[in-house]
Parts: structure tokens; C-alpha cells; sequence
């Protein structure tokens, strides 16, 4: 079977559940795309592209939000709840069981500090528990929402070779616009 390496689940299980985009992309791509780890800052804007992601199969998501939900996330972030903000749950505490509910296969992990967010970039490891699976293969992707420059900066400077960087940008005033910026590291 394409994906063999998928512990928690069997092989026929994840032929069932990638079908479709293996169809579409083949089983060299799914098995990168299971190799890649995400890494997520903080803001609901990221909260949708990290939703495909998970349901295409990436092989690990590391949460660092720890603001508590409010009000206004429960409206823009399919991922919280009301009674989130009731309990001042951390955005990234609260999204990360709902994110694991959609696709079992990848690793779902929160880190509560920006510190232990840089040091689980730099250590290469996958993040919560390893499903299997080529682990120093896979790209590695950065994906913040407004972040200011100088944080954007200082991940890339951390990060592995292979890392890349995007900052998604959303203002909804009297027009709306969504700017993607991306940074391709070098190899170092």
C-alpha cells in the first residue's frame, strides 16, 4: 500500500481516507506531504489553511496561540467555541482536539510558550506522537498570520534548512484583501 508507514491507523484505512488526492497527485506527493511538518503562530486568519492541510494529510501541526479565545475569534475561527471563551481557553489548547477530530493521521501538538515553539522548530522532530513515516524527509512550513516583520525574521533564522515562511495578511474594512507573503529558506 502507498502509505504503509501510518502507524496509528492501517493501510487500508488511509488508502480509503487519501484516495482522492492520491488520484490526483500520486502517492510520492502524499507520502511528502505526510513527511512535512507545520508549524502555526497565532491569529484565526491561518485557521483555514490549516484545516486543508490537515484533511490533505500533512504529517504534523505545532499550535502556539496562547491567548485566550474571545468573542471576536468565536466569529472569525471555525475552530472555537463560545464556551472556549468561557472558559479562557488558549485559542491553540482549544483548536488543537478539533483539528485532531478531522484527520487522526497527523500529529496534533500545542506548545504554550514562543520559546518552546523556536526549539521544537529547531530539534527537526515531528511534534505529538509519530505516526511513522520518513520524519527527516518532509518539509518544514512556518504559517503565521499578521505577524510583525521582525518575528517573521527571527523564525526563519531559526528554522532547518527547507523551512518556508508565510505570513498571511487579512484586513476587512471597508474592502478586503488577503496578501500571502512567502520565504523559501536557502539551504545553510
Amino acid at each position: 500500500q502507498f502509505l504503509y508507514f501510518i502507524g496509528a491507523m492501517s493501510a487500508d484505512d488511509a488508502a480509503v481516507r487519501y484516495d482522492r488526492q492520491v488520484r490526483l497527485w500520486g502517492s510520492t506527493t502524499q507520502k511528502m506531504l505526510h513527511a512535512t511538518r507545520l508549524f502555526v503562530g497565532p491569529g484565526a486568519v491561518v485557521s483555514e489553511t490549516v484545516k486543508n492541510l490537515v484533511l490533505s494529510g500533512v504529517g504534523a501541526v505545532v499550535l502556539h496561540d496562547p491567548a485566550p479565545a474571545t468573542e471576536d475569534d468565536v466569529n472569525t475561527c471555525f475552530l472555537l467555541r463560545p464556551e472556549d471563551v468561557a472558559q479562557r481557553k488558549p485559542r491553540a489548547d482549544a483548536a488543537a482536539p478539533r483539528l485532531g477530530a478531522l484527520n487522526p493521521l497527523v500529529d496534533i501538538s500545542v506548545v504554550a510558550t514562543y520559546d518552546a515553539f523556536v526549539a521544537q522548530l529547531k530539534s527537526g522532530t515531528r511534534g505529538g506522537s509519530d505516526h511513522g513515516g520518513p520524519e527527516g524527509d518532509g518539509a518544514t512550513f512556518i504559517l503565521l498570520g499578521n505577524a510583525p516583520l521582525p518575528q517573521v525574521e527571527a523564525l526563519h533564522a531559526a528554522a532547518p534548512p527547507r523551512t518556508t515562511v508565510v505570513n498571511i495578511f487579512a484586513h476587512t474594512h471597508d474592502e478586503s484583501f488577503v496578501a500571502i507573503t512567502a520565504d523559501a529558506g536557502q539551504a545553510r
